[in-house]
């Protein structure tokens, strides 16, 4: 975002052009799931754009990450896209119920959000665009584990994106790097509510 502006009583936004293609569209491309290897890249690259906006003070929570929401340019930069929706968090503060069906965390359906409600929408996002399973066409918060789906994927990515969607936001990664750290190390995997897929 370069600039903000309003005109009668209209707010905008002032972005870059990002050239390339969301998520959405990449699997519709591809036909199916994206490659293993390519989810991992994406994951790194918006763990990096989550760590940066929760790591601000105050801090900043997305609130809607969704592949449509996430850019992908043909050099393999990943771009997350439309902060309309995003919210300075304030501890113990409601607010209303937004988000998208399927990627939208539990809590966020009661008006409550923190950094772990993002977490679980990433998770949301990588369990689709590497199962190939649209949450949106299934009763929510309902995600069978990655490796049911696809047996051959690592266990690091598929503990880590099932430890973030689980139900109960302290049953979650706490912290961005944390869920980083266990993506692309292993690290807590076994521990708290993180359990390997066998």
């Amino acid at each position: 975002i370069t600039d903000r502006f309003d005109d009668h009583n209209r707010h905008y936004l002032v972005m870059e052009y990002v050239e390339g293609r969301n998520l959405e569209e990449e699997l519709a491309a591809r036909g199916g799931p994206l490659p293993e290897g390519l989810v991992i890249d994406i994951a790194r690259q918006l763990c990096d754009v989550l760590g940066y906006l929760h790591g601000t003070t105050p801090t900043l929570v997305y609130r809607d990450m969704k592949p449509s929401n996430v850019m992908l340019t043909p050099k393999g930069k990943v771009m997350l896209v439309d902060f309309g929706i995003a919210r300075l968090f304030k501890t113990a503060r409601k607010g209303t119920m937004i988000g998208t069906l399927g990627f939208a965390p539990p809590e966020q359906y009661q008006g409550v959000v923190d950094p772990r409600s993002d977490i679980y929408s990433l998770g949301a996002t990588l369990h689709y665009v590497l199962t190939g399973r649209d949450p949106e066409k299934f009763p929510p918060f309902s995600f069978p584990p990655v490796r049911d789906l696809r047996p051959e994927v690592s266990t690091n990515l598929a503990a880590a994106i099932d430890a973030a969607l689980a139900y109960e936001a302290d049953a979650r990664p706490a912290t961005i790097q944390e869920f980083c750290d266990m993506l692309l190390y292993g690290r807590g995997i076994g521990v708290g509510g993180a359990k390997p897929s066998v």
